[in-house]
């Protein structure tokens, strides 16, 4: 049975404060994304000075109230959760079932080894030889029929032994992840996230609608007001001109020095040789 989510554990996040706030968020030239939070324009400016080596591109200036998810939020939460974790318990379940049918043993009545393969997308679509799954397969789950029983009912009657007995684990916890001081927002106002997406090639801190998935959420706000972004990108603009205009000296001078060498090179062959003539 599918549980209720009329009253969902609330969206926990790493920043709890709520009220005002201002935010600056940058890419550096590797594409990642930072954030400044601060109470004031004042604070921004004064830290703005020390990200200028990074050469940054300005994303976004704005004034936000950082505020609690809302109850929608936190439903949507919890319904994404459970669905995770279905789906997590069926890959395992399904994984061991699929073995005991490799060793020749029958599965428990509630399952069977699926015989009729139809793609859920193209019914024309056939078996392939380099199958070793039925994957889409309307009639399974990756080549394990349930019989008169859904993959929720499953999880809710055995998901709980089978992590004690059979799979035992601990879940991670992020002990930075806290509940929200803020004032919880309504249902009705839209809220954004501030995400934090970290790792190899991802994207850094960005500010956006809420994803349901593996990215901590740092804290959620309502946008009170855009702010003028131009005197921070003119300043970045006038520090990346500075540093072309010595980059490019540099290579005149190293250009300059290298035809010099070169000359002088040249000189002392030719007076090596008219000393011969003398």
């Amino acid at each position: 049975m599918k549980p209720s989510f009329d009253h969902p554990p609330p969206i926990k996040v790493y920043y709890p404060f709520g009220g005002r706030h201002f935010l600056l968020n940058w890419v550096t030239e590797h594409d990642q994304g930072h954030l400044f939070v601060a109470r004031s324009e004042k604070a921004i400016e004064k830290m703005f000075t020390h990200i200028l080596d990074e050469t940054p591109e300005i994303k976004a200036f704005c004034e936000v109230e950082i505020v609690a998810p809302s109850r929608r939020l936190c439903r949507e939460a919890a319904e994404r959760a459970y669905q995770t974790d279905v789906e997590n318990f069926m890959n395992q379940l399904v994984w061991r079932l699929r073995e005991v049918a490799k060793a020749g043993l029958p599965l428990p009545s509630m399952f069977s080894i699926c015989d009729k393969f139809e793609d859920s997308d193209d019914p024309e679509r056939a078996l392939t030889d380099e199958d070793d799954i039925h994957y889409e397969c309307k009639n399974c789950y990756e080549g394990v029929r349930l019989n008169e029983v859904s993959k929720e009912e499953l999880y809710t009657r055995y998901s709980e032994r089978w992590n004690r007995e059979v799979d035992p684990s601990t879940p991670y916890v992020d002990e930075k992840l806290c509940v929200s001081l803020a004032r919880q927002a309504e249902d009705d106002e839209e809220i954004l996230a501030v995400v934090g997406d970290y790792g190899h090639h991802q994207d850094g801190i960005y500010l956006g609608e809420r994803e349901w998935s593996n990215q901590p959420i740092l804290f959620f706000f309502e946008l009170v007001r855009d702010l003028d972004r131009k005197p921070y990108i003119a300043r970045v603009e006038a520090l990346i001109q500075v540093r072309k205009e010595a980059e490019e000296k540099r290579r005149s001078e190293y250009s300059k020095e290298s035809t010099n060498e070169h000359n002088e090179n040249v000189e002392k062959v030719l007076a090596f040789f008219q000393k011969e003539k003398s």
